[in-house]
């Protein structure tokens, strides 16, 4: 018994969320209460028409009170100075009035909106104006009293037109919230087109990923096949062979700085002696002097048997013997021995022979590589390949960029959405749920 109460209950709550809840797509939504606007502003569009028709007849009757106005002429009085005053205030009058009157011309149009904006505009331009000429008003009051008391009656009137239609039209103001309410259903429309818009583009941009996508996993094939060919196992046996003939040489400069190491002393205060044209030699021998101070490998490549530097070391001993070069008597008995031992030093067989063999060995290998075309073939391979990932991050990017689009449209139909359901709300007195 008591489960059957609470599943009638559990019934009748859905029931009753049921209709205090709607679901309905824009059309449906617009359908729902355009019928009871479109009444609501046919109505009010009759009765602001007959509040113009009474405003035009009062705006005019105005523009000939003012005519009268001016053509009234000033009866004079015994008082000099106010006849003076009143009369420069008619003047002014005139003129001020004139100006306000054509501001406030009454529109033609059946726009609500457009009769709202001019009706609030017009009332704030009389009340200020008027109040900015009241001491005018006021003088020439004094002496055309009837004229004056009829025009200011009829500005009332106007004021009176302009208070009545804003009053009206601010009591239906929710015809200008579903009238916003229509376009904004309608720029949903256009959003929604622009989104299916961009989904094509997009379609469209992975089509051309897939395609770089499938070319770049047959480059990365091209490039792992040749990697594995026999040609390529070549290459890297001739890189190899390379890499060794780079130590070696590398070795061979160690050891020819090494061997310079040991008068290095010696040798740059001699070439200072020389700079400063203290001691005479050749240019050439002091460049190549120079030279086997910073990279003796290139100066002994110049330099074939070392006879140059051998001829330089004998000018350096005859420099130290003839005390143009200051050593201390232990470090000058050691450089003198380690320059006899270079001067005694077999550079072509110990290391001019072994330079020129790595040269000849090198040059071997390199013609052996020119003649396999797979190292241009990969290197080819690889150009691609660095182009098609480019390509990707590129296409990537654009396809981000879409989605950050559509993201954004997304956003702005929610935002309107929820407008859409709190007018719903407020009119239908239910909680709408917009259906996209």
């Amino acid at each position: 018994m008591f489960s059957l109460i609470n599943r009638i209950k559990m019934m009748l709550k859905k029931e009753k969320k049921e209709q205090s809840e709607l679901n309905v797509d824009y059309e449906n939504f617009k359908d729902l209460i355009k019928s009871n606007f479109e009444i609501k502003e046919k109505n009010l569009v009759l009765e602001i028409s007959k509040e113009l028709t009474e405003l035009k007849f009062t705006y005019e009757k105005i523009i000939n009170l003012i005519k009268k106005v001016e053509e009234k002429d000033i009866e004079e009085k015994e008082n000099l100075r106010l006849n003076k005053a009143v009369l420069t205030a008619k003047n002014q009058i005139e003129k001020q009035l004139g100006k306000t009157i054509e501001k406030i011309k009454p529109i033609e149009s059946n726009d609500l909106m457009q009769i709202y904006e001019y009706s609030n505009k017009s009332h704030s331009t009389l009340v200020n104006e008027i109040v900015s000429f009241q001491r005018n008003i006021t003088y020439t009051s004094i002496y055309i009293k009837d004229e004056m008391r009829e025009l200011g009656e009829n500005l009332q009137l106007l004021l009176n037109n302009y208070e009545s239609i804003n009053e009206k039209i601010n009591k239906e103001k929710d015809i200008f919230e579903f009238k916003k309410i229509k376009e904004e259903i309608e720029l949903i429309k256009q959003k929604k087109g622009k989104i299916i818009k961009i989904n094509e583009e997009i379609t469209d941009i992975e089509k051309v990923k897939a395609e770089n996508q499938l070319e770049l996993t047959n480059q990365n094939k091209k490039l792992d096949e040749l990697n594995k060919s026999e040609e390529m196992k070549k290459i890297n046996e001739f890189v190899e062979q390379l890499k060794t003939i780079n130590e070696k040489r590398e070795n061979i400069k160690i050891e020819i700085n090494s061997l310079i190491a040991t008068i290095d002393r010696p040798l740059q205060r001699f070439n200072s002696l020389v700079e400063s044209g203290r001691w005479k030699i050749d240019k050439e021998y002091l460049e190549l002097s120079n030279e086997y101070l910073s990279n003796g490998l290139n100066a002994i490549k110049k330099d074939i048997n070392g006879e140059k530097l051998k001829q330089i070391l004998r000018e350096v001993l005859q420099a130290i013997d003839k005390e143009k070069i200051d050593l201390k008597d232990k470090e000058k008995e050691k450089k003198i021995e380690a320059i006899n031992n270079l001067i005694n030093y077999d550079f072509f067989q110990k290391t001019f022979w072994d330079i020129n063999e790595l040269q000849k060995e090198e040059i071997q290998i390199n013609k052996e590589l020119s003649k396999i075309t797979t190292l241009n073939e990969k290197k080819d391979i690889s150009k691609i390949i660095i182009q098609l990932n480019e390509k990707n991050d590129l296409i990537e990017k654009e396809i981000n960029i879409k989605n950050n689009e559509i993201k954004k449209i997304d956003d702005e139909i929610l935002e309107i959405n929820k407008k859409v359901e709190i007018f719903g709300k407020k009119i239908l007195n239910k909680k709408i749920n917009i259906i996209n």
